[in-house]
C-alpha cells in the first residue's frame, strides 16, 4: 500500500500556538481539516490516490524513501503498524507486523438500522466512544506499549468528515504523546492492495474491482500507488442499491445479508427481468438508480392490487442483476 512519508518532525512547538492565540488557532486548523476531507473525498470519488491529505498526515510518493526514523527513543525497527478505520460506522483497529495482522477489533455501529441509513452525527458519536478501548485494548493483548509502534496508518479519506476527523485526531493524539508518527491512508486504496496480502503471488497489472457500501469502480492498477480509474457508478453504488431495495422489501439495514440468504431461499428457477443500465459500452461506469426505481414500481404495483410479494424471488432477481452487471463489466 503506498504510505504517507512519516519523515517530517512534529513538536509541541510547531503544534500547539501560544496560549492566547490557542482558540483562534483551534478553529482554522479545525476550518482547514475539514476543507481537506471534503476536498479529498471529491477528488477520490474519481481517482482513489488523489486527493490532499487530512492535516497533519504526510503521504508517500511512490519512488521515495521508506519513512525516516525521526523521534528519538521510540522503537522503529519491530515494524508494528497500528491501523484505525473510523471512515463510515465500524469503528476498527489492527496491529500489523510484516503483512501479518497480530490484533485487530471492530465495533459495528447498530443503532444505525433504526433509521434505514447511517447518521453522520451518530457515527461520530459512537467513534468517539469506542475508539480508545479498542486501540487499548488490541495493545494490552499484544503486551504492545505505544512507543514500541513503528507507525500510525489511519483513514484519512475518503468518508464521513466527522467519523474521519475522530481517527485522525486520535492517531495525532498518540503521535503527541509517544511521537509515533503518522501517515494517512486512503480506504480505497487499501481495498484495491489487499487482496495482495492473501495473495502474495498476485502480480502487477491487474484490474480492481472495489464494490464496498458507498462506492463501486474499476481500477487499472500497475503498482503500489499507480491506480487508474477505469469507471464508477454514475448513481448509486451497488451496495446502496442493495440497502435500498432491502427497505423497500422490509429487510432493515443493512440489507446485503438478507438479500443473500433470501436469495438462496428461492426454489423457483424463474428471473425477473429487472433492467440494468449497461451504459455506453466504450466506458467501464456502472449505475443501479434504474434498478431500484424498477424493483419499487413492481413492489408497490403488486401492494396496490392486493398481491402477496414473493421476496425469495426479487431477492433472487435483484441480486443476480447487481452481480451480473458487475462481472461483465469487469471481466469484458
Amino acid at each position: 500500500m503506498a504510505v504517507a512519508d512519516a519523515g517530517a518532525q512534529y513538536s509541541a512547538a510547531a503544534l500547539y500556538h501560544a496560549r492566547s492565540q490557542r482558540h483562534n488557532a483551534s478553529l482554522r486548523q479545525r476550518d482547514h481539516v475539514s476543507r481537506a476531507v471534503r476536498a479529498g473525498g471529491r477528488r477520490l470519488r474519481r481517482d482513489p490516490h488523489a486527493g490532499q491529505r487530512a492535516c497533519g498526515c504526510r503521504h508517500h510518493t511512490p519512488g521515495q524513501s521508506e519513512p525516516r526514523p525521526a523521534y528519538p527513543g521510540v522503537t522503529r525497527d519491530n515494524g508494528i503498524v497500528l491501523g484505525i478505520e473510523t471512515s463510515c460506522d465500524e469503528t476498527s483497529v489492527a496491529l500489523v507486523r510484516d503483512n501479518d495482522i497480530i490484533a485487530n477489533a471492530v465495533f459495528t455501529q447498530e443503532q444505525h438500522s433504526l433509521f434505514g441509513g447511517v447518521v453522520p452525527e451518530i457515527a461520530s458519536r459512537e467513534h468517539i466512544k469506542k475508539i480508545a478501548p479498542l486501540c487499548r485494548g488490541v495493545l494490552d493483548r499484544t503486551a504492545t506499549a505505544p512507543r514500541d509502534l513503528s507507525l500510525i496508518a489511519v483513514t484519512d479519506s475518503p468518508g464521513l468528515a466527522g467519523a474521519l476527523l475522530v481517527g485522525i485526531s486520535y492517531a495525532l493524539g498518540v503521535h503527541c504523546s509517544w511521537g509515533v508518527p503518522v501517515i494517512g491512508v486512503n480506504h480505497l486504496e487499501g481495498h484495491i492492495v489487499s487482496v495482495t496480502l492473501e495473495n502474495p503471488a498476485l502480480q502487477f497489472p491487474f484490474v480492481a474491482l472495489v464494490v464496498s457500501g458507498g462506492h463501486t469502480a474499476l481500477y487499472h492498477v500497475a503498482g503500489y500507488g499507480d491506480y487508474r480509474c477505469l469507471g464508477r457508478t454514475i448513481d448509486d453504488a451497488a451496495g446502496e442499491a442493495f440497502d435500498k431495495v432491502g427497505k423497500l422489501l422490509g429487510f432493515g439495514y443493512p440489507a446485503g445479508r438478507a438479500i443473500e440468504q433470501e436469495a438462496a431461499a428461492c426454489v423457483s428457477a424463474d428471473r425477473i427481468g429487472f433492467p440494468v443500465a449497461r451504459l455506453d459500452t466504450r466506458n467501464s461506469d456502472f449505475s443501479f438508480s434504474g434498478l431500484k426505481t424498477a424493483v419499487m414500481n413492481l413492489v408497490r404495483q403488486q401492494q396496490a392490487d392486493g398481491a402477496e410479494l414473493d421476496k425469495p424471488l426479487l431477492a433472487k432477481s435483484v441480486q443476480e442483476a447487481i452481480v451480473d452487471t458487475l462481472a461483465t463489466k469487469a471481466l469484458r
